[in-house]
């Protein structure tokens, strides 16, 4: 299995998703902070890629899929409050 390539996938459509997201709330002229949002997220994606690279710093692979399972609920959850579909009320 390719795991790399899935994983490379997987970062560019959490990427997009999140830009996507920020669009709709960005009302810059020409959507300027909606473009320096994706460039912020490209450099972290490429700071993380390159701390990956590092195999004798890698933690556990069971506390690496806590924390993406955790980043990845965070992430759902903030984007379901922004639009506004909160299912504690």
């Amino acid at each position: 299995m390719r795991f790399n390539w899935y994983t490379r996938r997987i970062v560019l459509a959490g990427i997009y998703k999140t830009t996507e997201l920020f669009l709709l709330q960005d009302s810059s002229e020409n959507n300027q902070q909606t473009w320096e949002f994706l460039e912020r997220r490209i450099q972290d994606a490429y700071q993380i890629y390159s701390l990956l690279n590092v195999a004798s710093d890698l933690p556990p692979p069971d506390r690496v899929i806590n924390r993406a399972t955790e980043a990845t609920t965070a992430v759902f959850v903030t984007a379901r409050n922004i639009l506004g579909l909160n299912w504690n009320r």
